[in-house]
């Protein structure tokens, strides 16, 4: 009988499971697929972020992390590839309806699909997500569904990549047992590292518990979240009144109720993509919102330990300022208070990585380090500095 594929991240557990006649021949299905569309993509014409998604979810996670780097790609690859991030091809409304009914309790898969758009609101490498309107809350909610046949392509794209890494690693000068080996990384270690965090991903469980550790730190009225805004109140500060920092995390709440291994609801968070679809650079406006992305960050590596590990563009909004009743706006205005600054929401919990304190301390010494370096010469192990470009586009750069 062929093993079944694990739920967690199992090298040996999936070599099992493909390591069998009918395994076998999806393992030659898979490489044929690959092979196919590596040949199309050489064709001219073909844009660059369809060719990725074709090879996959394994490959879009790398295409989606080049779409953060211009300076490396250029900015019309970029571009490009930012599709990646939320404007995938969406899988078919008949597998979605299939889902949602295997998915959920029957009274709650009823109340999903009288729901249901045609249309997913966006769609990314492992799921899409639809915005709906469920007579069960108040505010519209995010469902997220698992892509049919991810954790099979993974599956597969892990025990191949797992065998070219192993090959690589073997190559030695000379080629004899004694010779040196070529390539120092540890390639399957760096191998496993990354289709294990893919699984994790895939783990509709585990993402609500990241949620709520998340939301137990950096929700409004939590410790991380004061010490955040105390944060912007020093930079307002240094500033001026005139200036008004973004001080507030903002976090989906997840809906246990119309969630399942392969449904994920969570509340909806309005917000815009901090990068517009054609631009390659932020304007000078959106400077203190990255300014407190840094320090949302920082905290999250250094203080707190609880690191929100996929923080592309799809993942982060500029959410909306709060909504003020008439008293407070009339109150504002009187004493002369700069407008509320916009928020910045996080989405998508499937990848947190906890930091140790060891590592936090280490970090933080060698931060401490780098801002005591002149800030006039940059050098290795400078620190980051975002500044206005004097370019006519008036975006921002980022120097060592």
């Amino acid at each position: 009988m062929r093993p079944p594929l694990p739920a967690a991240y199992d090298a040996s557990a999936i070599a099992a499971h493909y390591y069998t006649a009918e395994g076998a021949a999806a393992l030659r299905g898979r490489v044929a697929s690959i092979s196919v569309t590596v040949v199309r993509a050489l064709v001219p014409g073909t844009p660059l972020h369809m060719s990725i998604e074709a090879l996959g979810p394994s490959v879009i996670k790398f295409g989606q992390a080049l779409a953060n780097r211009p300076d490396l790609v250029g900015r019309a690859i970029a571009d490009d590839l930012r599709l990646l991030q939320d404007s995938c091809t969406p899988f078919a409304l008949a597998d979605v309806q299939r889902i949602i009914r295997e998915d959920l309790p029957p009274a709650a898969a009823d109340e999903v699909l009288a729901a249901l758009p045609e249309r997913p609101a966006a769609a990314a490498s492992l799921g899409q997500v639809y915005r709906l309107s469920l007579p069960s809350y108040a505010s519209p909610v995010a469902l997220k569904l698992l892509r049919p046949g991810a954790r099979e392509t993974i599956a597969m794209d892990s025990l191949l990549a797992r065998a070219a890494a192993g090959w690589l690693q073997s190559l030695r000068w000379p080629p004899t047992a004694s010779g040196a080996r070529l390539l120092k990384p540890a390639l399957v270690a760096a191998v496993d590292e990354f289709f294990s965090r893919l699984f994790e991903e895939m783990d509709y469980a585990n993402e609500r518990a990241n949620l709520a550790k998340f939301g137990a730190l950096y929700r409004p009225g939590q410790p991380a979240a004061r010490a955040l805004a105390a944060t912007a109140r020093r930079r307002r500060g240094q500033a001026g009144a005139t200036v008004a920092a973004a001080a507030e995390i903002v976090l989906p709440q997840a809906l246990p109720g119309h969630s399942g291994g392969r449904c994920l609801a969570m509340t909806w968070v309005e917000g815009e993509p901090l990068l517009p679809r054609g631009d390659a650079t932020l304007p000078p406006s959106s400077l203190p919102l990255v300014r407190f992305g840094i320090d949302a960050t920082l905290s999250q590596m250094l203080e707190e330990g609880v690191m929100h590990a996929d923080p592309h563009g799809g993942n982060l909004l500029r959410a909306p300022s709060r909504t003020l009743s008439r008293p407070q706006r009339a109150l504002r205005a009187l004493l002369r208070r700069p407008p509320l600054p916009p928020r910045l929401a996080y989405l998508d919990f499937g990848l947190v990585s906890e930091v140790p304190l060891q590592v936090r301390e280490i970090r933080a010494r060698f931060a401490l380090g780098c801002s005591r370096l002149p800030s006039d010469e940059p050098s290795a192990g400078a620190p980051l500095r975002v500044s206005p470009e004097s370019e006519p586009s008036g975006g921002f750069r980022c120097s060592l």
